[in-house]
């Protein structure tokens, strides 16, 4: 019994893949990702090549081992990792839906899980983990890098990566430091750190897309919804995505990123009241 509990388990996991990159491939032949394809700028290319470098560094060495142990790239993951390799394992070995948590005994499960969900799929068809995480991270960053483009082109992708206030700038200052101790003593004591670390305002990118995981669907996922509006509402082209898909876009970011359903809902219903007779129709079909 344990051993077709096990095969029925995997088969499943296996069929929901299968399906999901069916709907994926259904998706991708159906959406126009720009009415209007422009060509990107030196700068443009510029900040995509910066937003790729921090994907392959941040998502690369997401989690890797390093001896006996497993070790973590970014200090703001240390106590996210744990969490949902926690629940990657536990939603892994088909727990009743909806799941109990893991960590306090007699509650459900309050947490997102959308994105560990996924990672938990992928173990049960035999994927190791390491393999796993990296790899969606980096499918998930080129995704997120398309659709911030499709949003603001380089800017939006600068104001993404680049955030965090003003403490990154004590590069430059260590950076002259250092020059200046070279040019009396000939010894260059300049070293890479993280300058916003200890600070409250931190980089959108290190401090929330890496560690959230949620992030990594409900940011390209909000995104894509806002150029299908915007492109609907505000432009003279058709809607990038079909009112089917868009559907499906809104009504799952409960399963990743609650903020982001309860901001989507705010501003649907603030369209509701103030739009015009086809945006308010138009919202009405997608609630």
């Amino acid at each position: 019994r344990a051993v077709a509990a096990r095969i029925f388990a995997h088969s499943t996991a296996a069929a929901s893949l299968i399906c999901g990159a069916g709907t994926a491939i259904y998706i991708l032949k159906k959406v126009r990702l720009s009415a209007e394809p422009t060509r990107a700028s030196v700068l443009d290319w510029f900040v995509i090549v910066c937003f790729g470098l921090f994907a392959l560094r941040a998502f690369g060495w997401l989690l890797f081992v390093d001896g006996e142990d497993y070790s973590i790239l970014s200090e703001n993951n240390f106590s996210d990792m744990p969490l949902h390799l926690t629940f990657i394992n536990y939603l892994a070995r088909g727990p009743s839906f909806w799941p109990d948590n893991p960590i306090y005994s007699g509650l459900k499960l309050h947490y997102p899980i959308g994105t560990d969900l996924f990672n938990a799929l992928l173990k049960m068809i035999g994927l190791n983990e390491i393999f796993s995480l990296t790899g969606l991270g980096l499918m998930a960053s080129l995704i997120t890098c398309v659709a911030l483009y499709q949003w603001g082109k380089g800017f939006a992708l600068a104001g993404f990566l680049f955030s965090g206030g003003t403490a990154g700038f004590s590069f430059f200052s260590d950076l002259w430091d250092s020059f200046r101790e070279f040019l009396h003593t000939e010894h260059f004591p300049f070293a890479i750190c993280d300058y916003q670390f200890y600070e409250a305002w931190k980089n959108i990118a290190l401090a929330m897309f890496l560690t959230q995981r949620g992030l990594l669907y409900a940011i390209p996922a909000g995104l894509f919804l806002l150029c299908s509006w915007r492109a609907r509402w505000l432009g003279k082209t058709t809607s990038v995505l079909p009112l089917s898909i868009e559907a499906v876009l809104f009504s799952t970011l409960t399963l990743f990123n609650v903020h982001a359903l309860i901001w989507f809902s705010a501003l649907l219903g603030y369209w509701l009241v103030i739009g015009s007779p086809g945006i308010r129709l138009h919202v009405m079909k997608l609630i």
